[in-house]
């Protein structure tokens, strides 16, 4: 074997740590600017398996639903009762989002006939 055929593994060895860290780091950092900064209005995200009527009907019973994102389970929730982000992840949310974040791929909720 010569030396220049160890080249490439030395030099991916080289750049495994460096690009590890980029990419924990990237995700840390997204999962902190992604955290629910206003407790009165977050984006709930349901598991994509339930219904979109089970995600609505759960969202709904921790606040009133605003808007429905690009995946039928992407919901956004107000409400001037403290604790929103607590009965969202309790009726079944397997993320919160800032809503403002998420407000970029939304369109606003249809409100049902009185």
């Amino acid at each position: 074997m010569t030396a220049s055929s160890h080249c490439p593994r030395d030099v991916r060895a080289a750049w495994a740590l460096p690009v590890a860290v980029l990419a924990l780091s990237t995700v840390s950092v997204g999962a902190i600017a992604a955290a629910p900064g206003q407790p009165d209005a977050m984006a709930a995200v349901y598991p994509p398996w339930w219904s979109p009527a089970r995600a609505a009907a759960s969202a709904a019973a921790a606040g009133e639903l605003q808007a429905v994102g690009g995946a039928a389970t992407i919901l956004v929730v107000r409400s001037d009762r403290p604790g929103l982000g607590r009965r969202l992840r309790e009726s079944g949310a397997l993320l919160l989002i800032d809503s403002r974040l998420a407000s970029f791929c939304v369109a606003p909720a249809e409100k049902a006939p009185a």
